[in-house]
C-alpha cells in the first residue's frame, strides 16, 4: 500500500484483482480499477507515479498505471513480456522503481522506469539466489531495500507428516540513486 501527501492509502486486492482508494475521514472504498484474471491477475505492487500524479500497479502479466483523480487505467508497454511481470513488491525510488519478481524463472530484482506509458531501462539488481525461495514484499528504509527471501509460498503442506518452513530469511539491498 502507499498513502498519498492528503492521506489517502492506495492498496491492491490480490485476490479480486482490484484496486482500492480509502480517503481519510472515512470508512468507504473507492474502487479505482477491478479487471478479469486473464487481463488483470494477482495485482500485488503499487507506487506513486512522480509527483502523486497517479500510481504505477504490478499484476501478475505486467505493469498498468492509473491516473489521479480520474482513475483512467492504462497498460504499460515493456520491451518483451517477461520484462515487468510477475512483480510482488513495487517500490519507487529516485526517478524510477525497483520490482521483485518471484514467479520468474529465475526469481530477482529488477530496477526500471516508466515514461511515456513504456517500462524503459530495465535490469537486473539481483537474479537467482541459491536462498530466493519466492522473494516477496519487503520496505525501504533509507538507502536500503529489505525484502523476504523465503516467503515460501506453496511448498509447505501442513497435512503432509513430515512438512516444516525454513526459517525467514530477510535480505538487504543497498540501493543508490544514479548507480
Amino acid at each position: 500500500l502507499v498513502i498519498g501527501r492528503d492521506g489517502t492509502v492506495y492498496f491492491t486486492d490480490s485476490e479480486a484483482g482490484a484496486v482500492w482508494a480509502l480517503a481519510p475521514n472515512t470508512s468507504k472504498l473507492r474502487l479505482l480499477h477491478r479487471a478479469p484474471p486473464e487481463r488483470f491477475a494477482y495485482p500485488n505492487g503499487i507506487a506513486f507515479l512522480p509527483d502523486q500524479r497517479g500510481l504505477v500497479v504490478a499484476y501478475w502479466q505486467g505493469l498498468l498505471t492509473i491516473d489521479l483523480p480520474s482513475a483512467r487505467a492504462a497498460n504499460v508497454r515493456a520491451p518483451n513480456d517477461s520484462a515487468v511481470s510477475r512483480i510482488d513488491g513495487l517500490y519507487a525510488l529516485c526517478s524510477g522503481y525497483i520490482g521483485i519478481q518471484n514467479m520468474a524463472d529465475p526469481s530477482g530484482l529488477i530496477a526500471f522506469r516508466v515514461e511515456g506509458g513504456s517500462a524503459s531501462s530495465v535490469r537486473d539488481l539481483e537474479r537467482g539466489r541459491g536462498d530466493f525461495r519466492g522473494p516477496t514484499t519487503g520496505a525501504i528504509v533509507g538507502d536500503t531495500l529489505f525484502y523476504v527471501a523465503n516467503a515460501q509460498i506453496g511448498p509447505f503442506d501442513p497435512r503432509k507428516e513430515g512438512g516444516s518452513l525454513a526459517p525467514v530469511l530477510v535480505l538487504k539491498m543497498p540501493l543508490r540513486c544514479g548507480g
